[in-house]
């Protein structure tokens, strides 16, 4: 696949000095301003890259998840994280603050920093936009991580015998029979199960008020997460989609 324009200019992104990941359990560290004639984006893409390599994963760009992601930064609608052009899993984090950093920082604890730990994605792509949310102007960061769906094997090619050449006998296999091609199981989705009654929200609820309650998971319910949940923080759904306090449920 060609490199984006955001692969070739993350090369220069090595100017920026510091790692979000450990700045979600301290201090947040703000990166130093960015050419302002070069992709906010290029920030991020360091960032995440940077914290990837440290928890040792091993995950690549992609264009739709790219493109997600800025959609999700101009609407805040998770909907619009979900590419549909994409064939495989995906979660969507947003975040926002001043300055960027701060804004990379808050997507990290609204879920992408579990993700990035837990190594749960092969593919990402980032959105940035800044906005004046009625209180002064803030920076939206997005991140979409993916795992592709694995692709089917070919089949093995048939041997035709050709006059002349010694060819191994050819097994015709009976009239009627289809042999189906060997079909790789897909990737496992984490689950966890509901301990005790808790609220879901369309995101997490962080700061109180922002997120809109959806429904009640009841006790005993299984559902799909985005990666492990936390016990003490926010836990990333993605059936039903939302978000739950990771306290209430155990991973399985």
């Amino acid at each position: 696949m060609a490199a984006s324009p955001i692969a070739a200019m993350f090369a220069i992104a090595i100017a920026v000095a510091g790692s979000v990941l450990t700045a979600v359990v301290g201090a947040p560290i703000a990166h130093a301003d960015p050419d302002p004639f070069a992709d906010p984006r290029l920030n991020i893409y360091y960032a995440v890259n940077n914290d990837l390599g440290a928890a040792g994963c091993n995950t690549a760009e992609n264009r739709p998840l790219e493109d997600a992601a800025q959609a999700y930064a101009a609407s805040e609608n998770p909907a619009d994280g979900r590419p549909a052009n994409y064939n495989g899993n995906t979660a969507a984090f947003l975040g926002s603050g001043d300055p960027q950093a701060a804004a990379i920082n808050s997507a990290y604890r609204n879920g992408a920093g579990a993700a990035i730990q837990h190594c749960q994605f092969s593919q990402v792509g980032v959105g940035f936009l800044r906005k004046d949310h009625g209180h002064g102007a803030v920076d939206v960061v997005t991140i979409v991580f993916g795992t592709p769906t694995p692709v089917p094997a070919k089949p093995d090619p048939v041997l035709v015998p050709i006059p002349g050449q010694d060819l191994p006998p050819v097994v015709t296999p009976p009239p009627g029979h289809v042999t189906p091609p060997v079909v790789p199981p897909p990737a496992a989705v984490p689950t966890a199960t509901v301990t005790s009654d808790v609220d879901l929200y369309d995101k997490p609820n962080v700061p109180d008020g922002t997120g809109t309650k959806i429904k009640i998971l009841r006790t005993g319910d299984v559902v799909k997460v985005a990666a492990p949940c936390p016990s003490d923080d926010w836990c990333l759904l993605l059936d039903p989609a939302g978000a739950a306090w990771g306290s209430s449920l155990r991973n399985n």
